[in-house]
């Protein structure tokens, strides 16, 4: 088989890529090939999304493993030197005539031999001479391109007869001897319109025009979809340059967290440590002061004793015994060398965003009071979203400064309304408050100006005024205690829908708090009392700990500061829990200053280190020392 030739020329406008078949000036970003191959940069990118690991060029078979990245192939101008495939050589194509002797140059149709020249022109000399008749010739290598389009068929019911005719409308061939109206399909009689028969080869003309207009709009359409798919993996490109973006983006983002946990997590374990050593410390001084007592005539009287015991005889030990005897008692006497007592800290999980998660809590050392304004007479107190004192008094709600229990705002009881308590932990205000007319118990939204009602939330008919609610607020959410019926209630403030939680398990409850994960607190307001911290899911309150044996709990705060839990008692002492309900402190009635029928009444706290608490000689204040 001939091969073809390998021409290197000058790059023009005629080149085309030998994928999508695109002229060179229509080319998008054209890159070159090491074969010095142009391709359009779509088409390259395509080629090796389906290869995956090597370009394979289409001209000349060559493949390419190390450029995967058509981007770092060079650009192509025009003008620059690039291969083209010349034809190969047309084959030996022998006359029928001469038996392979001489090689053919022409084609004849009507007799379907290949001619050498002389039998050529032996040919036409023939036709000329016997006939009025000129045959078609068609050069030799038109010929060889596509034999079977010069090749007479024979007609299958007369064998020696050519087809020359044939039906424009159901395209049947016909020979010379056929009655091709008769064999027509389709035609019936009595027909008006009859088949077209004409020449075969004036219909091949026609048709293969009406192929050769097919063909162009396939192919426009073709180029059509080259140029989607090109624009298809233009978009991908970009959307993997921008997927490239964004993990870079991620990992850096990653890289940062990383760090700060790294960091965080060293200082938490400095932390841990830190409280080691001073155990430790403490530890050993306790040790020191140990040996210090016991050095001091302790070991000293140990050894004369039992010296005494030893080597003394019967009148020795008679005669030393009282002495003996009333030093070793005394000595013997460790009450007032006090216990070790080492900090109780633990790790806990913590709400903090710029935390490990987790925190070392160390429990409050002491309460120190602080002077206020003696006399302010109150009976419940909570901070406000702005940091000042909502209390409740005798003549309604007022709104206090903290340290100067100056007032700012005020609402008054009335002949019909008589306020228990107004809460705005988060710009929204809510109040509790009784109608002394209906004989009903409400929780309302507020005005936070005017103190006005804008919206009833809850409503109840009750015997006395006693029988009112304890009411916390967290973003969209109240959530009511409602005492006398023992249930929980939960409004919601965007769909105002309402759900009861029943609270078979105390007896009389009353004070609730609301932690940041959104569970509660609700304490048990009787002698041996109690406080649970339950979880709210859809449709049930689930009890995740209970802390028994408080003494009338009527106030219960979570300080965010410090992430630990402050329950105010009646007539017992102040305690201090961590958010799993394990005991950290106690302050008794006698650390905080009260004494006799001096009652807790309720509590605030702001800032992690101002605690309020309400007695019935007033309000008091207290600084926290860790």
């Amino acid at each position: 088989m001939a091969e073809s030739r390998v021409v290197k020329k000058r790059l023009n406008d005629s080149y085309r890529c030998g994928y999508c078949r695109q002229h060179f000036n229509k080319l998008e970003d054209p890159r070159t090939l090491p074969c010095l191959h142009v391709y359009c940069m779509s088409c390259l990118v395509t080629d090796i999304g389906y290869r995956k690991t090597l370009i394979k060029c289409a001209y000349c078979g060559k493949e390419f493993h190390d450029t995967t990245d058509p981007t770092t192939l060079p650009v192509p101008k025009l003008g620059d030197p690039i291969e083209y495939r010349s034809p190969p050589k047309p084959p030996l194509i022998p006359c029928d005539v001469c038996e392979g002797k001489t090689r053919a140059v022409v084609f004849c149709v009507e007799i379907q031999r290949k001619l050498c020249t002389q039998h050529q022109k032996n040919h036409e000399g023939h036709m000329s001479t016997y006939t009025d008749m000129r045959h078609q010739f068609i050069p030799i290598d038109v010929y060889a391109a596509s034999p079977s389009r010069y090749t007479t068929t024979k007609c299958e019911h007369h064998e020696h007869h050519q087809l020359i005719e044939a039906c424009s409308e159901c395209h049947q061939r016909f020979c010379i001897r056929c009655d091709g109206r008769g064999q027509c399909e389709n035609e019936t009689e009595g027909n008006a319109t009859l088949h077209n028969i004409t020449s075969l080869s004036k219909l091949s003309v026609e048709l293969r025009k009406s192929l050769t207009d097919k063909i162009k709009t396939l192919s426009e359409n073709i180029s059509v979809l080259n140029d989607m798919s090109k624009d298809a993996w233009k978009e991908l490109s970009k959307i993997e340059d921008e997927v490239k973006k964004m993990v870079a983006r991620v990992n850096a983002v990653a890289d940062a967290q990383i760090e700060k946990i790294r960091k965080r997590a060293t200082n938490l374990r400095l932390e841990i440590y830190g409280y080691l050593k001073s155990c430790t410390q403490i530890v050993d001084n306790y040790r020191i002061e140990l040996a210090l007592s016991k050095t001091m005539g302790r070991q000293s009287l140990l050894d004369t004793v039992q010296h005494a015991v030893d080597k003394f005889n019967d009148a020795g030990i008679v005669r030393d015994y009282r002495e003996m005897s009333e030093k070793m008692e005394k000595a013997t006497d460790i009450g007032v060398i006090e216990k070790c007592v080492l900090p109780d800290s633990i790790l806990v999980p913590t709400y903090s965003e710029d935390s490990l998660g987790l925190k070392l809590l160390q429990p409050p050392a002491s309460l120190q009071s602080v002077g206020l304004p003696v006399g302010y007479l109150c009976f419940t107190v909570n901070i406000s979203a702005d940091g000042h004192l909502m209390c409740r008094t005798g003549e309604g709600v007022e709104v206090i400064n903290r340290d100067t229990l100056d007032t700012i705002s005020s609402v008054k009881d009335t002949n019909t309304t008589e306020w228990w308590e107004i809460i705005q932990p988060e710009g929204v205000m809510v109040g509790s408050w009784y109608n002394r007319e209906e004989k009903t118990a409400e929780v309302s939204l507020l005005d936070p100006n005017s103190f006005e009602k804008t919206r009833s939330l809850y409503k109840h008919s009750v015997d006395g005024l006693f029988t009112h609610y304890r009411i916390a607020q967290y973003f969209s959410l109240v959530y009511i205690v409602d005492r006398r019926e023992k249930q929980l209630v939960v409004c919601n403030l965007v769909d105002n829908k309402i759900q009861k939680f029943p609270l078979p398990e105390m007896k009389y409850p009353l004070p609730v708090c609301i932690l940041p994960d959104s569970t509660l607190l609700i304490g048990d307001w009787t002698v041996d009392g109690k406080v649970r911290r339950y979880k709210v899911e859809n449709t049930t309150l689930t009890l995740m700990w209970e802390f028994p044996l408080i003494s009338g709990p009527n106030s219960i705060i979570f300080d965010p500061t410090s992430e630990l839990i402050h329950i105010c008692t009646s007539r017992g002492p102040l305690l201090i829990l961590s958010l799993e309900g394990k005991l950290m402190q106690t302050f008794s009635r006698e650390s905080l200053g009260l004494s006799g029928e001096n009652r807790m009444e309720g509590m605030a706290v702001y800032n992690g280190d101002k605690v309020f608490l309400v007695c019935s000689d007033g309000l008091r204040r207290y600084t926290i020392k860790y």
